[in-house]
């Protein structure tokens, strides 16, 4: 699965820009762009200082509406203690399906040559 190429470099760059980081802005926090996955593909480019926030800003978006756990799944996962499939993300902090779901910084505002096309 290619999930960082140029095109990905570029839409990330843009989400940036988005957000008010162009390329050699100050950026104090270090606020990236992320691509975030599931076994299927590309499922959105979101920004954040990190992978929690990225989470939560994709949550927050709506792009993540299809893996939101129902309330009867998180009430029979939680009370069996499998914590390890399902993450509460966004601002609300609801829980969502985790097991096939991944992120990957592909862009930033000093350097973007440091990301390399994936197999």
């Amino acid at each position: 699965m290619n999930l960082v190429n140029a095109d990905t470099i570029a839409r990330g760059i843009a989400a940036l820009a988005d957000e008010g980081y162009d390329i050699g802005d100050y950026n104090p926090h270090n606020v990236r762009a992320w691509v975030i996955y599931t076994q299927f593909g590309e499922r959105c480019i979101v920004t954040g200082a990190h992978e929690q926030e990225a989470l939560d800003n994709a949550a927050d978006s709506g792009a993540l509406d299809s893996d939101m756990m129902s309330e009867e799944d998180y009430a029979e996962y939680s009370s069996n203690g499998w914590d390890d499939n399902y993450i509460h993300l966004g601002n609300a902090s609801e829980p969502f399906w985790c097991e096939y779901l991944g992120l990957v910084e592909c862009a930033n505002t000093v350097d973007n040559s440091v990301y390399k096309e994936t197999e």
